[in-house]
């Protein structure tokens, strides 16, 4: 990595700010072991706790230098296309990262709330994360600047505006490139290859 690219890493890996939502769920999972086992993890305390992992993502495209030097038009489209996936997947990061996804009471609260396929695919998702943080957080902001639209309004493309594709393409290969440079600086080759497929 060059040092242009160390500093880029290290912008990125600032932007999202995983520290307040772990601390704020690890408080709460203190304040719910206190309580008895029947009053444990009600459907609001799930809300918070989800609204609150769910709050880092925004750090990723608001103080993102990469994401706000593109048009008005590109950064709508992009936020409507990306945003849910992405909060999505800091929500299964953060749930991983905390252990609140073995934790029972919190699982079976989950599964009420949000049902269970949801929960259950929460779940698998963040099992299969990779424990490697600074990974995670590229995949996230790289994630962040994909033309793929997983959005289900199909009505709401038609409104949109066009993207810059060019801008897009060239943002996607500076960070594909630092994902991969990072990978091989942190592990060896067959194991960079594993975490980048």
């Amino acid at each position: 990595l060059t040092i242009a690219q160390w500093n880029h890493l290290s912008n990125i890996t600032h932007c999202y700010d995983e520290y307040h939502s772990l601390s704020f769920a690890q408080q709460t999972i203190d304040e719910q072991q206190k309580l008895p086992l029947k009053r444990r993890f009600k459907g609001n305390t799930i809300e918070q706790i989800m609204q609150s992992f769910a709050s880092n993502v925004q750090h990723l495209y608001t103080k993102n230098a990469d994401f706000l030097s593109l048009s008005s038009s590109t950064r709508s489209t992009l936020l409507r296309r990306t945003m849910l996936p992405v909060a999505s997947l800091s929500c299964c990061f953060l749930a991983q990262t905390s252990q609140l996804l073995s934790n029972s009471a919190f699982f079976q609260t989950m599964e009420v709330t949000y049902g269970s396929a949801s929960s259950r695919y929460g779940q698998l998702t963040a099992e299969r994360l990779d424990r490697d943080v600074v990974f995670v957080k590229l995949i996230m902001a790289l994630l962040i600047f994909s033309t793929f639209d997983c959005s289900t309004d199909r009505a709401g493309d038609q409104q949109s505006d066009p993207i810059d594709s060019r801008s897009i393409v060239d943002l996607q290969n500076r960070y594909v490139e630092l994902t991969w440079r990072y990978l091989v600086h942190r592990y060896d080759d067959q194991q960079a290859v594993r975490c980048f497929s």
